[in-house]
């Protein structure tokens, strides 16, 4: 037997509540915030004026002066030197793991 998985309506994101009643913070919406009017105005509104989808690494094509600027910001409100974006939370667990597996002296 296979697994079957939910089908949800375009305008209900899988979040918390999305299935048996039980809290699913596995999702990458639990807050439900891709649906909501003004996350979607401004996501409308950022690839109107920047453009959408994959570009590169920000190693191999650099970065734009948004997400400079947002990264400065980051910083400066945790109050930190420098902040380090990633395009997802997969990225930055597997970020965090090499950092937490890698031995004190750097090898």
């Amino acid at each position: 037997a296979h697994r079957r998985a939910a089908v949800l309506a375009c305008d209900r994101a899988p979040r918390g509540e999305a299935l048996h009643g039980v809290t699913l913070f596995s999702t990458n919406d639990y807050l439900g915030l891709s649906s909501h009017p003004r996350v979607r105005r401004a996501m409308s509104k950022a690839c109107e004026d920047w453009g959408g989808g994959p570009r590169s690494s920000a190693l191999v094509a650099g970065h734009t002066a948004e997400q400079r600027d947002l990264a400065s910001a980051l910083a400066k409100l945790k109050s930190k030197e420098a902040c380090v974006l990633f395009p997802s939370g997969f990225a930055a667990n597997v970020a965090a793991a090499a950092c937490l597996a890698a031995s004190p002296d750097g090898e």
